[in-house]
């Protein structure tokens, strides 16, 4: 099973020239995420599954404090921070 979030709007920092850089601009994020949903099945408990808003707020919150140049590095830092804060698969 899957969590989807697509065309999540963030303004932020990004780019490689100063004149990038210089002013916010909005991305759009796309994310999907394999879970393993079958406690939240059985127990119908949301501490046994992922919440989309937190991912949603994580995100947001992600890319407010971070300002890198490429899109890439952006994509893996997030990545992996999402990895360190929920469960993904």
């Amino acid at each position: 099973m899957k969590i989807i979030i697509e065309e999540l709007k963030v303004i932020m920092n990004i780019g490689v020239r100063d004149d990038e850089r210089s002013h916010p601009q909005e991305i759009l994020i796309n994310l999907e995420c394999e879970l393993d949903f079958s406690k939240a099945i059985l127990s119908d408990k949301i501490n046994h599954t992922v919440n989309y808003k937190d991912i949603y707020k994580e995100i947001m919150e992600f890319c407010k404090i971070n300002s890198p140049r490429l899109l890439e590095k952006l994509g893996g830092d997030l990545i992996q921070h999402l990895f360190s804060k929920f469960s993904i698969d």
